[in-house]
């Protein structure tokens, strides 16, 4: 059975809604705080940038890191 991830994605959000469990900057502000998830470019962009950097350090030198590029 071949499911697309898609298909699998749509049924997860659901079932179970938006998680909004990632930390965006406001507009205006500095530090990223838990919002309900990304809701322009800049926003999308350091999800993006945040994740990579997730990979090879703790949150809060992602957090440090973030509050410098804002």
């Amino acid at each position: 059975m071949k499911i697309k991830i898609t298909h699998l994605y749509g049924l997860l959000l659901e079932a179970y809604g938006p998680q909004k469990w990632w930390p965006v900057t406001p507009e205006g502000a500095i530090t990223p705080v838990y919002s309900g998830g990304p809701t322009n470019d800049q926003q999308r962009l350091e999800v993006a940038v945040g994740a990579i950097l997730t990979q090879n350090t703790s949150w809060k030198n992602v957090e440090l890191a973030l509050q410098a590029l804002n």
